[in-house]
């Protein structure tokens, strides 16, 4: 056959091995094997890869064919073979890449095959110890296969040597080891010739990284282990350092490796006991190793303390007798006001799932003892956050004066407070098949003579509210000043009711401010400033439960039960009764509410003026002055008093203070902490609000609702 034939007879070879369409997914049997086996080679002219499938049939007959090939020439800069060669292994790995994603054969096993030892050393070591150029490439053939499947193949035997050194067509045309690969490939892998040359060590590699260590030995371990806030880490770290040392003065084989084991924890442990003792007691351990006593006028004299065989000082102690264990008897002394007896303390605490102060102490006592001890403890229970938030307790500040309103004189309800209440059910007929439906309670509290008055509301929309004040405005008279709360304060009503105020509270004042009612609402979450008409809906309350039970009333009969209820906390007196009996009856709200008509305020003083010389209306309005005048010298005097809040405060609320916000409704854990901003002094100069910074925003809340985080310094 003459050479045109013999390449018509190639290129038809190449067409048939073109136009086979391999399936997108195969599946092979149980009994069939296919495998993946590239080859790659570098020159000075070019580098290239191919690759090769071989498959494994039932009755153990092994085929194996060329598949895909790839080649580049080299580039033009001079290059040093190794380079190249890592070049061809990177295009073998990219080329094998896209065969598995192109034909997606599930391949039992995957070779890549070099005749470079030190790429094949390359690919086995870490990119960080290599120089930028090998590195790159290293990184991108780790990423793409797996360094074990990496193998050595002889030159002579490597199907890429013809890629990068190239072949005439006359000497392709038969050659079997293109075609077919290795000789070995159609046997048992036991014939392979797989590692039968050493791989270099990286020391001998080129293009490696010259690393040069630094050891800087600080002798200052005090000031280190001031740096750490958890005993966790502070163990760890030195458990490392310390295996770090160990391991320099050992064989390489004989270093320990993988993670930290008790006995390292426990020497580190150790050690850091041995540096803290010999800072905090320097006389008493010079005086333990030479074999003296101790000062008997120092904190140790009364332990009895001795050096163990790792020169740590302990206990002697009284108990040598008993039973239980070594560290039991003799526990390692600790020095008081130490950062490390802190971080032990503290580690002890979180493990014992925040114990109180005498478990806290009883179980460090098991091994170690701590001077001081119970200070310690007490210090790391109220330091802890956690703690603290479900022993918060607000700062102490003097009770506020009261306001002008409660202690000026005015007609009743013109100066008037408003709480809502409910919601409570309610029947609509007084049939057996009736409805339930809600109703709600508007109270109008007198700010002056703390009169009361009830309104029945059916909903909480506006017009519902604006309908019962115009009812009360008819009864008892224009108010001239409203106060309520903001919405936010209802304690114990439903939500509309906390949302009321503040959703409607602008068309509310609108509508109130064309008939010359002023309308103020109390500042948010302070409840104590509405501290007076709290207590009316407790009153209410109190009576409506008794009356009512179970019992559900149709809407007369409750409105009835709330007049007959109004009738009865009016006729409370406004202070305590006296124990004489001459002494006359005191005060009620029902005095100045049926002392004279709604519209009446007291008028000139008609109290020295004899009853001859007056008039029956004046007669009235000296009767209606006279309990203004029992009011002033009687119910007056008993608001001097104050019942709660007796101290002043400690001036703790600064700027830059963190806080910890109380917030109604809602668990200690979820309590927001913020730092001050700002401080609002009353009149008295004491702090009564702040602003505060949280990490959601900035609000201002007052200082009865925060409390003062602690360890700030």
């Amino acid at each position: 056959m003459d050479l045109h034939s013999k390449w018509l007879s190639y290129r038809s070879h190449l067409n048939k091995l073109n136009e086979i369409e391999f399936p997108r997914h195969v599946q092979c049997s149980d009994s069939t094997s296919i495998e993946l086996h590239g080859f790659c080679d570098a020159s000075e002219a070019a580098y290239g890869a191919c690759v090769f499938i071989r498959s494994i049939d039932a009755f153990g007959n092994y085929t194996c064919n060329i598949l895909c090939a790839k080649t580049r020439v080299a580039p033009l800069k001079q290059t040093t073979i190794p380079k190249l060669e890592l070049c061809g292994a990177t295009l073998l790995a990219d080329l094998m890449n896209k065969v598995k994603d192109s034909i997606k054969i599930s391949f039992n096993r995957t070779y890549y095959w070099s005749d470079s030892t030190i790429v094949l050393a390359w690919i086995r070591s870490s990119p960080s110890l290599l120089k930028t150029f090998v590195a790159n490439r290293v990184a991108q053939i780790q990423n793409l296969t797996d360094p074990d499947c990496w193998n050595y193949i002889n030159t002579a035997e490597n199907p890429a040597d013809l890629l990068s050194r190239g072949v005439t067509p006359t000497k392709l045309i038969n050659n079997s080891l293109w075609f077919h690969g290795p000789k070995w490939l159609v046997h048992s892998d036991s014939d392979w010739p797989m590692n039968k040359l050493s791989i270099p060590t990286p020391n001998d590699l080129p293009e490696m990284k010259h690393i040069k260590t630094f050891l800087s030995i600080d002798h200052n371990f005090l000031e280190n282990i001031g740096r750490f806030s958890s005993f966790l880490k502070l163990q760890r770290t030195f458990a490392w350092i310390v295996r770090f040392k160990n391991n320099l003065k050992t064989e390489p084989n004989s270093r320990k490796l993988g993670v930290l084991t008790p006995s390292e924890l426990q020497e580190s442990s150790n050690l850091l006991i041995r540096i803290v003792q010999r800072h905090a007691f320097p006389q008493d351990h010079n005086a333990l190793s030479k074999g003296h006593d101790v000062n008997y006028k120092g904190n140790l004299a009364g332990l009895n303390p001795f050096l163990d065989s790792e020169q740590i000082i302990r206990v002697g102690g009284r108990i040598q007798n008993s039973n239980f264990h070594f560290h039991k008897k003799h526990p390692a002394v600790l020095p008081a006001n130490n950062h490390f007896t802190t971080l032990l303390a503290r580690h002890e605490h979180i493990r014992l799932l925040h114990a109180g102060p005498q478990l806290l102490l009883a179980s460090l006592r098991e091994r170690y003892w701590p001077i001081s001890g119970r200070n310690l403890v007490r210090k790391v229970v109220h330091e802890c956050t956690r703690c603290f938030r479900f022993q918060a307790k607000s700062e102490k500040y003097l009770m506020g004066n009261l306001p002008k309103e409660r202690v000026s004189p005015s007609r009743p309800f013109s100066t008037s407070g408003i709480d809502y209440a409910g919601p409570f059910s309610i029947r609509d007929r007084k049939t057996k098949n009736y409805k339930t439906t809600k109703a709600y309670i508007a109270l109008f509290v007198c700010l002056s003579v703390k009169a009361i008055h009830l309104e029945v509301v059916s909903d909480l929309t506006t017009e519902c509210f604006l309908a019962a004040l115009r009812r009360f405005f008819a009864r008892r008279g224009k108010s001239a000043i409203l106060f309520s709360d903001n919405g936010t304060t209802f304690v114990g009503a439903n939500n509309e009711i906390k949302n009321f105020f503040k959703h409607n509270s602008e068309i509310i004042a609108n509508n109130l401010t064309s008939d010359g009612i002023c309308w103020n609402f109390i500042p948010a979450k302070a409840p104590h400033f509405g501290g007076i008409w709290e207590a009316g809906v407790k009153s209410v309350k109190h009576h409506l439960y008794r009356v009512m039970g179970d019992s559900k009333l149709t809407y007369e009969e409750f409105s009835t039960v709330l007049c007959q209820i109004e009738s009865c906390l009016n006729s409370r007196p406004l202070y305590p009764l006296s124990n004489d009996p001459n002494d006359t009856l005191p005060l009620t709200p029902a005095h100045f509410l049926i002392g004279g008509s709604l519209n009446t305020i007291p008028d000139h003083n008609l109290l020295d003026m004899k009853m001859n010389r007056l008039s029956r209306f004046q007669r009235c309005q000296q009767i209606l002055q006279q309990f203004w005048t029992k009011w002033k010298s009687e119910y007056i005097s008993s608001l001097q008093q104050r019942t709660k809040w007796k101290e002043r405060c400690n001036d703790l609320l600064k700027i830059g203070v963190l806080v910890l916000c109380k917030e109604d409704g809602l668990p200690p854990l979820k309590w927001r902490i913020g730092r001050v901003i700002e401080i609002h002094p009353g009149k008295d100069n004491i702090v009564r609000a702040v602003t505060i910074k949280t990490a959601t925003g900035v609000f201002k809340r007052p200082a009865v609702k925060l409390c003062v985080l602690p360890n700030q310094e």
